[in-house]
């Protein structure tokens, strides 16, 4: 019964923090112009994650209480996938970014390429579905999707400086 309580305590408090991140996010979001904004993936993956990430920590910790070598390796196993799991989805949410500030752009992506730009490196970009890749020269810059905030600034922008945008979102 304790263990049901403490989930549910750290689920409020994990829920109370989500909803004062996504308040300060949409805050945030009122002060973007087309000169300096961000674009973010959206917060609903660092959610689930969070999620995730509390629920397996809790069956992690209650495994190891009553670990039994014979039965609970594999259980214990799978546990600490889901765990991984929940961190790498609030990690990526979190840590994917691109900025724009005037006219350099700064990327960056967990376990990807990361770096600086300007609007006059960009030589065009490939609309494909949902989602939008730019690049530079032949190389991928970043791509983001129409669900991510942001986005339509960017792809204003992008039409503001002349870049061609192969494709058509759907």
């Amino acid at each position: 019964m304790d263990i049901i309580i403490g989930l549910i305590v750290n689920a409020a408090f994990l829920v109370a923090l989500i909803g004062s991140l996504m308040i300060w996010a949409r805050i945030r979001e009122k002060k973007m112009t087309p000169d300096a904004f961000t674009v973010r993936k959206p917060m609903f993956p660092a959610y689930t994650g969070a999620v995730v990430t509390v629920f397996s920590g809790f069956l992690f910790i209650v495994s190891l209480i009553g670990f039994d070598a014979d039965t609970d390796v594999t259980t214990l196993l799978v546990i600490a996938a889901f765990l991984a799991a929940g961190i790498f989805m609030v990690a990526d949410a979190v840590y994917w970014k691109v900025s724009v500030d005037k006219n350099r752009i700064t990327y960056r992506a967990l376990f990807r390429k990361s770096g600086e730009a300007g609007f006059r490196d960009i030589t065009h970009a490939k609309a494909e579905g949902m989602r939008m890749t730019v690049y530079s020269g032949e190389g991928k810059l970043f791509a983001a999707a129409v669900t991510y905030t942001g986005y339509r600034i960017l792809s204003d922008r992008l039409r503001q400086e002349n870049i061609t945008i192969d494709g058509r979102i759907r």
